[in-house]
């Protein structure tokens, strides 16, 4: 172990590495990042380098998570000088919301140390300052969780002199994090003067983005090197017209780093360092090599000449473009607003009037939307239902229902106990029981590779099952691939002229698109070649639970259970399978019964982060989305983003006939009606979807609900938005979309407005039974949230599930074809009944 040279942080901080290590690129910003194992293992090179600083966000996706994960598994919490930070957070929208107010502050820390499972933060900052909370009780609040032990030094970031001068007198303040290096030299304008102000105050500055978000390296050459999702994309500064001029200083930086013998990062570092022992860089970085080279840095020692050329070279390149997009640009540098004065009748302790803004800071918070332009401001577009006179009959309108509405919505508040336990497994620990006694041979279904693709999907229809294993020969019991509504959707958006070819694979698209057209039989082998799917998992049937728990809480939705030693299945276990286990047999396994009590909010399970598609959007649109992101499901929302519906791969099994194919052009809406209206008439079944939860909600009755519904995801909702159930048809012109940031996915607009092409009327969002029982989306919460859960409950280490999200939109990604979101090309085919 080695250590690194250390440095008093403020006037009246600890000792701590002068070059501390930024976290954030470990959990996305930079585009996709590696499993938690592989980042583990970089946290571990940290701590045998000797960096002692690290530094975090609440807003740093599961970076909190991942730090704490590593102080449960070494124990060495006391060695880390740790920093995180509060005020910024991701709305159900894709926003970004700031909120500094005093109530957020204490619950937002009790959050990051439960998330964190330590029990004191070394140094909390305040990422951002809301602008409508003075910054005095901002600190009041920060000092209080001081004295309670949570905190033990404070810190402020991107604020103006102006605010640390008003913070620093309620409370001495260790530090202020900004960007700071040669690539952003604001801090020192005289201007802003907030360098000054900090060594006037004895405040030490924290260098982030010291490498210039990677830019001063010279690993990029243009925009084009940062992958998708990347959020440099996002920023003036790396935009295709700046990027080659900002370049210049790289170059010259090059230059002189070959003089050194160092590269031209550590070069930018031992600048930042030689400014002074109250100057401590948080360079961040995904790779153990580049953590290494960074924290040699700190054996480049500069004379006071060559830190003067450094200076010049700086000075001679003018940065062109702001450091980030414009809407972020009123919480840089950030003034808030004055403290009220009390008069001299006032009792400084008393508590805000109902007329003082100040009693709900959390109102209103200020929110800024990455890569969003607001949409011109137009009129409603009357809805195709909203010019019809009469609507044709519902075909379960001369049903009754199966349950009144209060017998539905007390089933929904009070959801029914575990079912009875199978008294096979009675008194036993789950975590021996083998994965194959869950499974039977009648849960395996075969097709040949040979099969043609209609008869597949009649097998997988007709069948039943969810996934069809598919092999040779017929005397054959090892499974080579899988067939699902997956395959299925992807096969229809082919056959419907939506998908569109790379140019590597055009020759494939171009065959298989004359196969089709002169009526021969596809061959579910070439179907399969449509797209790359991650490959299926397999386990003996003699493994026990804990390896099925472990896998499917990584985000595996099925395994192939096989004989022991062989390839021969003998059976299909399902996320949804073992669930349903569980639930029925709790009470034989209290680690996992004593969950169910708790409500998803405290449990900190689940997800805010979702992608959803309009209502009024066409149904093909929502199809292409789910196939070019991997999903298997999508919420249906209204312009309020209140749920009205959910669309999955499954339902896709609707759409197999000819006579359907108006529906691709038809909108979201109207396919949910047909979704009901089908299981009313062939099912028998009730057609209020119950598909929601809200944060309140238990364990108990979250599972009970997927179960009952066999569903794969609940959607967490808010409180309704109002009007949802007023408006007719989602005005066109809004489309709420919640993405997985830094990536913001929208459905493009239809110009001209989109019409249905089918004569079945369009229904609006608040004719939907059960709408009104929805609310505004704010998350998900989905089986493989659930396993994983489990899996950690029962001292097990299941990999990051957003890993495997992150493979499967990989895999969609990088499939031959993706759908064009700007195809209107619809064919008439009849995937079922074609003669070929």
């Amino acid at each position: 172990m080695t250590s690194l040279p250390k440095h008093q942080l403020g006037k009246d901080g600890p000792e701590v590495s002068c070059l501390g290590f930024g976290l954030m690129g470990l959990s996305g910003a930079y585009g996709a990042f590696e499993s938690t194992e592989d980042r583990l293992k970089v946290l571990d090179r940290a701590y045998e380098l000797g960096e002692r600083f690290w530094d975090s966000a609440d807003v740093y996706g599961d970076n909190e998570d991942l730090i704490g994960e590593w102080f449960r598994r070494h124990g060495k919490r006391d060695d880390i000088f740790l920093a995180t930070k509060f005020a910024l957070s991701f709305n159900h929208q894709g926003g970004m919301e700031t909120r500094s107010d005093p109530e957020y502050v204490k619950a937002a820390c009790s959050k990051s140390l439960q998330r964190l499972g330590i029990d004191c933060i070394d140094l909390y900052y305040c990422h951002r300052v809301d602008g409508k909370t003075p910054i005095e009780k901002t600190v009041e609040a920060m000092a209080e969780l001081k004295k309670e032990g949570k905190i033990r030094y404070l810190g402020l970031s991107e604020v103006s002199s102006d605010t640390l001068r008003r913070a620093y007198a309620v409370h001495p303040i260790a530090c202020v994090q900004m960007e700071y290096s040669p690539f952003a030299m604001d801090i020192e304008n005289p201007t802003i003067a907030l360098l000054k102000t900090c060594r006037e105050l004895g405040v030490a500055t924290v260098a982030y983005s010291p490498l210039g978000r990677g830019f001063l390296t010279g690993a990029y050459q243009s925009p084009a090197d940062f992958e998708e999702g990347d959020f440099r994309k996002l920023c003036p500064r790396f935009s295709e017209e700046n990027f080659p001029k900002n370049l210049e200083l790289t170059k010259h930086l090059e230059e002189m780093a070959k003089k050194k013998g160092c590269t031209s990062g550590q070069l930018s570092l031992a600048w930042l360092l030689s400014q002074g022992n109250d100057i401590f860089p948080i360079p961040g970085t995904k790779k153990i090599k580049y953590l290494e080279e960074n924290l040699d840095s700190v054996k480049i020692k500069l004379s006071t000449a060559e830190s003067k050329e450094i200076r010049e070279a700086i000075e001679k390149v003018e940065m062109i473009g702001e450091r980030y997009p414009d809407a972020m640009a009123p919480s840089l540098f950030a003034d808030t607003p004055a403290l009220a004065t009390p008069t001299p009748a006032d009792d400084s302790m008393q508590a805000p009037s109902s007329e003082d803004p100040r009693s709900t800071p959390s109102r209103n918070p200020s929110s800024v939307r990455l890569g969003h332009t607001p949409s011109p401001v137009q009129s409603h577009r009357q809805s195709f239902t909203e010019t019809l006179r009469g609507h044709p009959p519902s075909p379960r309108a001369a049903r009754q229902p199966s349950l009144s509405q209060a017998q539905l919505q007390e089933l929904l508040n009070n959801p029914p106990t575990a079912g009875s336990a199978d008294p096979n497994f009675s008194r036993r620990d789950w975590q021996t029981i083998a994965v194959g006694e869950l499974c039977t041979s009648a849960d395996v279904r075969w097709v040949e590779f040979d099969a043609g693709v209609e008869d597949a999907t009649n097998i997988l229809i007709d069948s039943g099952a969810h996934v069809l294993l598919v092999r040779h020969r017929k005397d054959e019991r090892a499974a080579h691939a899988t067939y699902d509504y997956r395959d299925l959707t992807q096969y229809l958006l082919f056959a419907t002229g939506q998908l569109q070819p790379d140019d590597d694979h055009l020759p494939t698209f171009t065959t298989l698109a004359k196969k089709a057209q002169a009526g021969q039989i596809i061959p579910l082998r070439d179907a399969k070649s449509l797209g790359n799917k991650e490959p299926f998992v397999t386990l003996p049937a003699t493994a026990n639970l804990t390896h099925a728990i472990e896998v499917f809480g990584g985000g595996v939705h099925r395994i192939i259970i096989v004989e022991e030693g062989t390839d021969n299945v003998v059976g299909v276990l399902s996320q949804l399978r073992l669930v349903k286990f569980l639930w029925e047999n709790g009470r034989n396994f209290p680690i996992i019964d004593a969950l169910y009590s708790q409500n998803i909010k405290d449990l900190g399970i689940g997800s805010q982060l979702t992608i959803s598609v309009n209502g009024d959007k066409p149904l093909k649109e929502a199809l292409k989305l789910m196939n070019n992101e991997g999903l298997t499901s999508l919420a249906v929302i209204d312009n309020q983003s209140n749920v009205v519906g959910n669309i999955s791969n499954v339902d896709v099994k609707l759409l197999t006939k000819s006579s359907s194919a108006p529906l691709l052009d038809n909108t979201c809406i109207h396919f949910i009606s047909v979704i009901l209206s089908t299981r009313g008439m062939n099912d028998g079944k009730d057609s209020v979807p119950v598909f929601h939860i809200n944060p309140y909600s238990t364990l108990a009755h979250t599972v009970a609900k997927l179960v009952a519904t066999k569903a794969h995801r609940m959607w967490v909702t808010d409180s309704p938005s109002p009007s949802s159930a007023a408006t007719p048809t989602p005005n066109q012109l809004s489309q709420p979309s919640v993405p997985h940031p830094p990536t913001h996915f929208s459905l493009p607009q239809s110009n001209p407005p989109f019409i249905p092409l089918s004569s079945t009327p369009s229904v609006s969002a608040s004719a939907l039974p059960g709408a009104n029982m929805a609310g505004r989306l704010a998350g998900v919460v989905s089986l493989t949230d659930i396993l994983n859960l489990f899996a950690r409950a029962s001292g097990l280490h299941p990999t990051d599930p957003d890993e495997r999200r992150r493979q499967r939109r990989r895999s969609s990604s990088s499939s031959m074809m993706r759908g064009s979101l700007d195809s209107a090309r619809s064919s008439s085919v009849d995937i079922r009944d074609a003669k070929r």
